[in-house]
């Protein structure tokens, strides 16, 4: 209320000749920045300040997330590409059945199994599990060692939060329809009702071409990135609608190379 009588309404008709009830001069420095921003320009000031960080950010941020989609798709690939662990596990598998009973013989196992590895020990619990199959892995089966090398890339993966990734890229997205939205039809569609000294739609429309263009790119990386990480759980036995297992993933597969390499 106090800042009524010096602001002026930049959406009338006579705007530039209207003149204010009391002079602004009289506030101070920090009151008449806010009076002649986001006081006389809030019917457009959200929209505005929200383009503006949108030129500085999005090709920064298109930087980053397309970086860590793209590790998260070909670490995934890896994995599915990679013989020397599929022997592994069949590997561990199969001598787990020879230590069962006979009518406990399974035909898979679940990931989060191979934190067990290492708790297994022999009767004069010395030895575990996990080294057994080091040792036999190492003196029979050498070929086979290169799956600590197919799967270097967990390592560095499951810091990665694929879901929150996910919601990030959905979130540059619509950030940037949102904002060509204000452009063509919204609150910075009609410069009339701009500051006559406001260049923002001249300045967000120069960067706007280079972000649709980004925000595609980015949906496509996004796609490839969810079909493929729903794919590689799918492939080894995990619910990729559960919300744990989709965090723990690569994690579960970083213990295991962990484990052997040791």
């Amino acid at each position: 209320k106090l800042m009524a009588p010096y602001s002026k309404d930049w959406t009338g008709a006579d705007a530039l000749t209207s003149k204010r009830e009391q002079d602004p001069a009289e506030l101070t420095r920090e009151d008449q920045i806010y009076l002649q921003t986001a006081f006389e320009l809030h019917h457009y000031w959200k929209a505005r300040m929200r383009a503006l960080a949108l030129t500085r950010s999005f090709e920064p941020e298109y930087d980053h997330l397309s970086e860590k989609m793209r590790e998260i798709v070909s670490v995934s690939e890896s994995l599915r590409d990679s013989t020397s662990l599929m022997s592994v596990l069949a590997l561990i598998l199969d001598i787990g059945n020879y230590m069962n009973d006979s009518n406990k013989q399974a035909s898979g196992f679940k990931l989060s199994s191979l934190a067990r590895l290492g708790m297994v020990k022999d009767d004069k619990n010395e030895s575990t599990f996990a080294d057994l199959i080091e040792r036999i892995v190492r003196n029979q089966y050498s070929q086979w060692e290169v799956f600590v090398n197919d799967i270097a890339g967990v390592i560095g993966a499951q810091k990665l939060n694929v879901d929150q990734i996910r919601q990030d890229a959905k979130k540059y997205i619509d950030s940037i329809k949102n904002v060509q939205s204000s452009l063509d039809a919204g609150n910075l569609s009609d410069p009339m009702k701009f500051h006559p000294q406001d260049r923002v739609a001249q300045v967000v429309q120069r960067s706007m071409k280079d972000a649709r263009r980004k925000a595609d790119q980015m949906q496509l990386y996004l796609d490839e990135m969810t079909r493929t990480y729903d794919d590689i759980m799918t492939y080894f036995g995990e619910d990729n609608t559960d919300e744990n297992a989709r965090r723990d993933f690569f994690s579960k597969l970083d213990r295991k190379s962990t484990r052997l390499n040791s």
